[in-house]
Formats: structure tokens, sequence, C-alpha cells
């Protein structure tokens, strides 16, 4: 067996979210396929509380200046300010882990996973033996990563941001294998969905816990692999990551087209109405203007320069917009686990 921990470091600099963060990781259980049999995983978090920085400049100018001017009575009253901020300037560590054990043995020295594939063989004869080798699997350790222990993180990430999209997690991620580190990787840089549910949060309603979205993640998508296709709207939302704002807007809107207006004839149209049916604060004029920003960017009504200074258009409250509407709709289909919406001709629907 094979110990696997998902660390995942978060640097925050309020303790009241520190400690939100630590409640909802506490004591998470999921699972996932490795070498054909579910691993369990169970989840924590933990608080290092640290002195920060922000004051010490400060203290160490003003330290500096009163070796010129040692009797400067301002440079000591601020002085003495300075010292009592800094003592009082904290940050906060969080540390998320999800640790279980698969059962493989590795040897990351030789970049090696063997693990057993077929089935178990009792009271083992030598005539069994010969078949017994065949049945060991010895896998280069860099491939199994990005085929399966990669693919688990991304799923750990994603479950995040559908039940708790106010937490920003998963910009850097370390893999310890049996207590070594193996690999880290940076996953989302562009954290949009925490902006959209700031200023959309009375959007973003939808009751969904992580167990819920993690399992919606592993049935529906290709993370575990063994679903046919994964919906277009989740494939789109993942591109909204790391993206800048203008793409956002574009990926978003295609998104919420193929939820709301596929197969439609009048797609605007529809874009609109169906919108406003689930979402009755956000009015229909608000969604027209969304989506003409982004048919003015595709037919080139507003270009994007190469510098921001020179015509820049701002396209940050659109696309946050556009991304709230898409990640609760998509949080809406994970509670009601389903892939999409029917609209009949009046304003009901449902989720199937």
């Amino acid at each position: 067996m094979a110990n696997i921990k998902i660390e995942i470091p978060v640097r925050l600099f309020d303790s009241k979210e520190a400690e939100c963060i630590c409640n909802f990781f506490s004591g998470i259980k999921i699972s996932w396929l490795f070498c054909q049999k579910e691993s369990q995983f169970v989840s924590n978090a933990t608080i290092k509380e640290l002195l920060g920085n922000n004051y010490r400049h400060q203290t160490i100018k003003i330290q500096k200046l009163l070796t010129m001017f040692p009797e400067n009575k301002e440079l000591k009253e601020t002085l003495v300010r300075c010292k009592e901020k800094e003592k009082n300037d904290k940050i906060y560590d969080v540390t998320v882990v999800f640790e279980g054990e698969i059962a493989a043995e590795i040897d990351i020295a030789n970049n090696s996973i063997m693990h057993y594939v077929g089935p178990m063989i009792t009271n083992l004869t030598n005539r069994d033996i010969s078949r017994a080798k065949k049945l060991v699997k010895n896998d280069f350790l860099d491939e199994f990563y990005d085929d399966y222990i990669k693919k688990f993180i991304i799923c750990i990430i994603m479950a995040s941001i559908f039940a708790a999209p106010n937490i920003s997690l998963g910009f850097t991620v370390h893999t310890l294998i049996d207590g070594n580190k193996y690999a880290t990787g940076s996953f989302i840089e562009n954290p949009l969905h925490t902006e959209a549910f700031h200023q959309y949060a009375s959007l973003m309603m939808t009751d969904l816990n992580y167990v819920q979205a993690f399992s919606w993640l592993k049935q529906y998508t290709k993370l575990q692999e063994y679903c046919p296709e994964p919906p277009v709207p989740f494939t789109i939302l993942t591109y909204l990551f790391n993206r800048d704002s203008h793409e956002s807007l574009l990926y978003s809107v295609i998104g919420l087209e193929n939820l709301y207006s596929a197969k439609s004839k009048n797609i605007a149209e529809k874009l609109y109405q169906r919108i406003a049916y689930i979402f009755p604060t956000i009015t229909q004029e608000q969604i027209k203007s969304m989506y003409a920003s982004r048919s003015d960017f595709v037919h080139g009504k507003i270009s994007i320069p190469i510098y921001k200074d020179y015509g820049y258009f701002d396209f940050d409250d659109v696309s946050i917009l556009a991304c709230a509407l898409l990640l609760e709709t998509m949080r809406k289909l994970a509670a009601n686990n389903a892939t999409q919406i029917l609209f009949d001709v009046y304003r009901s629907y449902r989720f199937v």
C-alpha cells in the first residue's frame, strides 16, 4: 500500500476566513478508483498563525531615520505606532489535506509504481505463479500521476469551487507519496469564481455539499474515465480559470447558450428569457448587455489592444456576471444530479 497525501496551502490575512476553511474541510470522506480499487480519502485542515511584514518595512525606515535624528519626537512616536501595528500584523497559513492509501507499491527514485491488475488467487500453487506474474503491472510513476493522481486533484479543486465558491483554493498543490514530496503544480491562477461569488452572492443560494459535488464530477465528467461524454458547459467552465476577462466572458456565454438555448431558433431571445426564469433578480436588460458585449467582441467591434492604456475596454463586470450565472447553473445541476435543463413553453423547467 502507498500513502497519498494531497496538500493545498492557502495564505490568508483574516482569521475568520481561515477558520471557515478549516471547518469546511474537516472530515470530508471521498473515494477514488486507483489500481482497480476504490481508495478512501479523508480531509483535514490546519492553521498556522504567523507575524506578517506589512508594517515591518515602515519600522525599519523609521529606525534608520532615528539614527540620523535621534532626538526627533515625532519619529519616536511614529516608531511606537509602527511597532504596535507590526506586533498585531498576522497572517494565517492554512493547509488543506486529503489523505488516503492506494493498492500499489511506489518507488519514486526509480519512477515506478507496481500494482496487481487481476483477480485474487488464493492457495497459490507452482502452476499459478507464471499467470500471477502477468497480473502484476509495473508502470512509470510520472505517467500514473498524469493519468490518475492529477485528475483526482482536479476533481478535489472543482468540487471545492462547486460546493464553496467563496473559497479560493487550488493555487498550488503538493503531492506527497509515503511522506515524500513527489510533485507540485499550479491549477488555478485566476480564481474568477470567488469574485463572482462576492459580487453575486445572492444568486448562489443552491444547497450543495462537498460530497455531492465530488460525486457529480466523478459521475458526469471524464476525470475518472468511465463517463461517456462530459456535459459541454462543465468543460467550458474549466476554461474560465487562468483566462483574461474577455476570454472568460466569451466562454461563459458559450456555456450559457448551451444550457439555456441549445437547438433553439431564437438563441439570444431564449437566453434572455430562460436565464431570467431561473434567476429572477437578474433582469433581461443585464443579460442582453452581457450578450451584446460578447457579440461586439466576437465581431470585432471591441478590440483588445496589447497595452491596456490605449482604449482598453473593461470586460470585468460582464465577465463576472456571466461566470456567476454559469457557475450557479452548474451548481444547480449538481445538486439535482442532472446534466441539463429542459424548458417548456411556459415559465417552468426541470433538471434531467
